[in-house]
C-alpha cells in the first residue's frame, strides 16, 4: 500500500507555517504600533479604536475599544477555525482540580499586585488610582474592562487554542498526562515564547510572569484540554489588577 504519511503531514505544516506568519505579522504590527515606530512609516496610524469608526463613541467607555485586536486576534482567527473546530475543548470539562488552579492563581495574583509599588517601572506603568473620585474611578474600571474584553478572548483564542493545536500534534505520554522525553510532545512550548516575546516591550519582571504564566496554562489545557481554565484565570488576574490600582494601592 503506499505511504500517505507525508500528503497527511504536509498540509500540517502549511497550515502550521500560515498560523506562524499571520501571528508573526498581528502581534508584530500591533507592536509596532504601541511602540509608535516611524519606521518606514508611523506604524501608530493603524491603531483601529472604536471611536475612529463612530466619533459618537469618544468620550464613552466604549472609546477604547480595540477594533484591531478584536477582528485580528479573535473574529479572523475565529470564523477560519469553524470548520474544525474542537467546540469540546473550547467548553471544557470541569472538575475540582480545575477549581484548585484557578483559586491558586487568583491568589498567586493578588499577592503579585503588591510587587508594583516596589519596582518603579512596574508603577510607572500601572500608577495608583487611589487619589481619583468614585466616578472616576468608576469610569476607568468601565474603560478598562471593554478594552480587556476587546482583546483578551483574542489573545487567548489565538494563543491556548489556534497556535497550540497547530503546533502540538502528539498527545503527552508522559507520568500524570505530562510530557514525556521525546521533543514532539514540547512543541507547545511555543505558546510561552510568543506570550514572553510580546511581553518584552513591557517590564521585564512582567513578561517573566508572563512566561511562568503561560506555561503553567498552556501545559494545563493540554493535560485537560480546557480552554476555558486559562481564559478564565486571565480574565481574573486583568480585574485583580484594576482592584489593586483603583483600591489597593
Amino acid at each position: 500500500m503506499p505511504d500517505n504519511s507525508a500528503s497527511i503531514r504536509r498540509p500540517q505544516h502549511i497550515w502550521l507555517a500560515v498560523v506562524v506568519v499571520y501571528m508573526i505579522l498581528v502581534l508584530g504590527i500591533d507592536t509596532l504600533a504601541a511602540q509608535r515606530v516611524q519606521w518606514p512609516f508611523p506604524w501608530s496610524r493603524l491603531q483601529w479604536h472604536l471611536s475612529t469608526t463612530f466619533p459618537s463613541l469618544r468620550g464613552t467607555p466604549w472609546s477604547g475599544f480595540d477594533v484591531f485586536k478584536f477582528l485580528f486576534w479573535f473574529v479572523i482567527p475565529f470564523v477560519v477555525s469553524l470548520p474544525r473546530m474542537q467546540w469540546r475543548y473550547l467548553a471544557g470539562k470541569w472538575d475540582r482540580w480545575d477549581g484548585l488552579l484557578i483559586g491558586g492563581l487568583t491568589v498567586l495574583g493578588m499577592l503579585a499586585m503588591f510587587i508594583i509599588p516596589l519596582i518603579p517601572a512596574l508603577q510607572a506603568t500601572y500608577p495608583s488610582l487611589g487619589h481619583l473620585g468614585a466616578e472616576q474611578k468608576w469610569g476607568y474600571v468601565q474603560r478598562a474592562m471593554i478594552w480587556n474584553f476587546s482583546w483578551l478572548l483574542g489573545w487567548e483564542f489565538l494563543h491556548r487554542y489556534v497556535l497550540l493545536r497547530a503546533v502540538q500534534r502528539e498527545e503527552l505520554t508522559g507520568r500524570w498526562g505530562l510530557p514525556a522525553l521525546r521533543w514532539q510532545e514540547w512543541c507547545w512550548l511555543a505558546v510561552p515564547l510568543s506570550e514572553t516575546l510580546y511581553h518584552l516591550q513591557k517590564p521585564g519582571l512582567e513578561a517573566i510572569g508572563m512566561c511562568a504564566f503561560s506555561v503553567v496554562l498552556t501545559l494545563w489545557c493540554l493535560i485537560r484540554k480546557n480552554w476555558l481554565v486559562a481564559c478564565l484565570v486571565h480574565l481574573i488576574i486583568e480585574v485583580e489588577l484594576l482592584v489593586f490600582m483603583t483600591l489597593l494601592q
